[in-house]
């Protein structure tokens, strides 16, 4: 006949049983939270390398996790285009953000790990593009063409326009805070288009700034409340005249020609393009002969005078400043 177990040894294999249940069952929770923090880790390195992409592509530096799926940077985890969360089943990941910042170049990448953020209504990100918008300075001279060369001078005015990088439109400062500053003191609070004219006779070179601020909420404790975008240019204006310095003819004595010679200055200006001397034809100035013979404007500032008469001098500097002289010293007697 066989023998059961009695009361006694079944109530100490529970007991055992129990002691291992205890010890192992948080062991194995503790082993799978662990692999899911894992996982979960290694998803944000995937969300991260991808955010990074979409920086270097768009120039943007904050986005949902969302776009990044939408917008092909990032696969998603099911049928509908979400992205798990191994830790938590009920809350996919995204309407997280990921914050990219650039180094050199290239972007590095931060989830920032925590989905409760205003700007989560919906994952919309309209306001994070808003907020992504930078900004740029177009210059227009005063023919209305877009100076491209940061170190190009112009004559008489320019007008800075306060541009968005993302579709080149004027910047609206109804939705944000707009302010042009320059290195000679200049400001201007309230609109993203200024002109800026020295004045005749007058040079001016200048570094202006133009600062475009939007408000991200008084809740949002991420993007630090506001966020400031800048652009600047510099700009060289020349709108006065070369300057003689010297000129001079040569003591005729006994010869049958003489010499002018030339030494003039633009000061700090554009710098001299050319001189042009030449009998005077009453009632032809400066202005017409440089529209008509702007090939004969040369470098050339020695002249050999051969006959009597007066003569008309013309200086025009790189933008089109021209200095006229005609007056007595340019008269020349006392030639055969």
């Amino acid at each position: 006949m066989k023998k059961g177990f009695t009361l006694t040894e079944m109530i100490a294999s529970i007991l055992i049983l129990g002691i291992v249940m205890m010890i192992a069952v948080p062991a194995v929770t503790t082993l799978t939270n662990a692999i899911r923090r894992s996982q979960r880790g290694n998803i944000i390195s995937n969300i991260e390398v991808a955010a990074s992409e979409y920086a270097f592509d768009t120039g943007n530096t904050i986005v949902f996790v969302d776009t990044l799926v939408n917008e092909g940077y990032l696969d998603g985890y099911d049928e509908n285009n979400k992205v798990e969360d191994p830790t938590d089943n009920t809350l996919p990941l995204n309407c997280y953000l990921v914050k990219m910042t650039r180094v050199s170049e290239h972007y590095e990448a931060e989830f920032i790990d925590g989905a409760s953020h205003p700007l989560n209504d919906g994952c919309d990100d309209s306001k994070l593009r808003e907020m992504n918008e930078e900004v740029t300075i177009q210059v227009l001279a005063n023919n209305n063409n877009v100076i491209t060369d940061n170190n190009s001078w112009v004559r008489g005015s320019v007008t800075l326009r306060g541009l968005s990088n993302n579709n080149s439109l004027l910047i609206d400062c109804d939705t944000g805070e707009c302010l042009w500053t320059s290195s000679g003191g200049a400001n201007k609070l309230g609109n993203s288009e200024i002109t800026v004219n020295p004045g005749s006779g007058y040079i001016l070179t200048s570094r202006y700034n133009f600062q475009y601020t939007v408000d991200a909420g008084a809740n949002d404790v991420t993007l630090t409340g506001k966020r400031r975008r800048s652009a600047s240019v510099y700009v060289k204006i020349d709108n006065e005249n070369p300057k003689i310095i010297n000129f001079s003819l040569s003591n005729p004595g006994n010869a049958t020609s003489r010499t002018a010679t030339i030494s003039a200055t633009d000061g700090f200006g554009s710098g001299i393009a050319g001189y042009y001397f030449d009998v005077y034809t009453p009632n032809v100035h400066c202005n017409s002969l440089y529209d008509q013979k702007k090939s004969e404007f040369t470098n050339k500032i020695s002249y050999t005078i051969t006959k009597n008469g007066q003569y008309i001098l013309c200086i025009v500097d790189n933008v089109g400043n021209i200095l006229e002289k005609n007056d007595a010293e340019t008269y020349v007697n006392n030639l055969p």
